[in-house]
């Protein structure tokens, strides 16, 4: 989803061009969320801050490092909750003084509808795969990988995850980290409610 400007420009004096914020929007990308810019001049001195406002109110400084140079700027927040989140820029001009600009808000993104194993990639792999797993709600998850005659080989998550899509790598070992060998394995997701496998191929 798209959000909007909904604060004004900058204070201007008679020494200098003021800095005007001409669009502010943020709008998710995959797991991502992509906010973007643009001012009315290229001002090299001023440099922007972004923040997050998370659904209690509170805001969080999320740019490592300062964005400046040219018109147009973009900052990738990298895991955005999935909930609706705002974000403001802090403007700091070559003077010092300080301007906010925002909200541009952030949609709620579309949660997963079910917690399962999405896929297992590489498969058939050496020596490593990944298991991708979705969460539907708040919820303790469990993936354990097993042999074709029932045995635990290991365990890659037993915690509680918030809703969204996740991954863990499997390296072919045991719990030991011993090296395991060509097989058929079954990698096993296991909830409150919800039990799913699905085959992953050791070839060695």
């Amino acid at each position: 989803g798209l959000g909007s400007v909904g604060g004004g420009g900058c204070a201007h004096n008679h020494t200098r061009r003021a800095v005007y914020l001409s669009s502010f929007i943020a709008q998710r990308s995959g797991q991502q969320a992509l906010v973007t810019w643009e001012v009315s001049y290229r001002a090299d001195r001023t440099r922007f801050h972004v923040w997050r406002q998370d659904a209690d109110g509170s805001r969080r400084h999320i740019s490592e490092d300062p964005v400046s140079g040219g018109t147009s700027f973009e900052f990738v927040d990298p895991e955005p909750p999935y909930s609706e989140v705002s974000y403001w820029l802090q403007q700091i001009d070559g003077d010092g003084s300080e301007h906010w600009h925002g909200p541009a808000t952030l949609n709620a993104a579309e949660l997963p509808r079910t917690t399962a194993i999405t896929r297992i990639s590489p498969n058939p792999f050496n020596p490593r795969t990944t298991v991708f797993f979705s969460v539907n709600k708040p919820q303790r998850v469990e993936i354990c990988i097993y042999d074709l005659v029932g045995r635990r080989v290991t365990t890659l998550v037993n915690q509680k995850y918030d809703p969204g899509d996740y991954a863990v790598e499997w390296l072919g070992d045991d719990a030991q980290g011993l090296a395991m060998p060509s097989n058929t394995y079954i990698v096993r997701l296991l909830t409150d409610d919800r039990v799913a496998s699905r085959k992953a191929l050791l070839v060695r």
